[in-house]
């Protein structure tokens, strides 16, 4: 048995809820959300057969199915990590043994950006990376009594739920160490827009030559053909309901629009949409057709 499919996509952009669609219509696989996470080992001692609090299913269920050397192996590796993208050097032991595993297996990340390309071109796995609109996918990230303070939604003071459950920092910190664009960030909400930027730009455009990759648009899941072609049966189509809080919050197109059109994150988001027309659905959520026209 193999390592089958990687859906991928950056931290709030819809991954769970596919995951979670695409678990229910193929139970004869195991579907294993967040291989790299760092607190993996507490959620395996705590969370087996429990809904998760934030997406109110539970997660973590099908890892007790792996054969052990499996199960020791992606613990091992967990337990090194910091909750930053993952390198092919850190991955690699748990690629390698998931493909080994006596079951057909599909994974849920949101860590993978960096190691999608050798991913596609070593292994026969099929590879869907999810992209949302950035001021959803930010917006997304706050509570709604959060969402209350404008300084926190601006990213000048973070609340504990941003800060430190989305690993913000330190996924700031690794993006500049694999990928260093000169840009400094300012304020959460600029460090934000960097990973978001520089995640999808390591994902898609090193990845877009080999045909078992694919970038699925968050909105456009909607359309019963995507959730098709994702290998989600028709009878959980009705279960995806597209959430577009970005649409109250107006100042943040704007600001992330000019973040990176002000930045050299525009020439990475530019690269990005040469590979997957970002301007075919997002119109003025596309922050680069948000600051031309203005």
């Amino acid at each position: 048995m193999v390592l089958q499919v990687v859906l991928n996509g950056y931290f709030r952009s819809g991954t769970t809820i596919l995951w979670h669609l695409l678990r229910l219509s193929q139970p004869d696989k195991l579907h294993l959300h967040e291989p790299f996470h760092p607190k993996l080992l507490w959620h395996l001692n705590n969370d087996i057969g429990k809904d998760d609090p934030m997406h109110m299913i539970p997660l973590w269920d099908d890892y007790v199915k792996l054969d052990g050397h499996t199960l020791k192996t992606i613990i091992e590796v967990a337990q090194t990590l910091d909750g930053s993208p993952v390198t092919w050097l850190e991955a690699k032991p748990v690629v390698e043994a998931l493909d080994r595993d006596s079951h057909d297996i599909y994974i849920k990340c949101v860590r993978a950006h960096a190691i999608l390309p050798f991913l596609a071109n070593h292994y026969d796995v099929q590879i869907y990376h999810i992209i949302r609109c950035p001021a959803c996918t930010w917006i997304d990230h706050f509570d709604a009594m959060d969402l209350r303070d404008v300084d926190t939604l601006l990213g000048i003071n973070p609340t504990y739920n941003y800060a430190d459950r989305f690993y913000l920092l330190n996924t700031y910190k690794k993006l500049k160490q694999m990928f260093d664009v000169p840009f400094k960030a300012n304020n959460y909400l600029d460090m934000f827009v960097y990973n978001w930027v520089v995640s999808n730009y390591l994902a898609v455009t090193k990845t877009a030559e080999f045909d078992n990759f694919e970038v699925i648009l968050y909105e456009e899941c909607v359309d019963n053909d995507v959730l098709r072609k994702l290998g989600i049966g028709n009878a959980y189509y009705h279960m995806f309901k597209p959430y577009m809080p970005c649409m109250h919050y107006p100042i943040i197109h704007r600001i992330i629009a000019e973040i990176i059109y002000n930045t050299p994150l525009r020439q990475l988001y530019e690269e990005i949409d040469a590979h997957t027309p970002l301007d075919t659905y997002y119109h003025i959520l596309d922050p680069i057709h948000y600051a031309d026209t203005k």
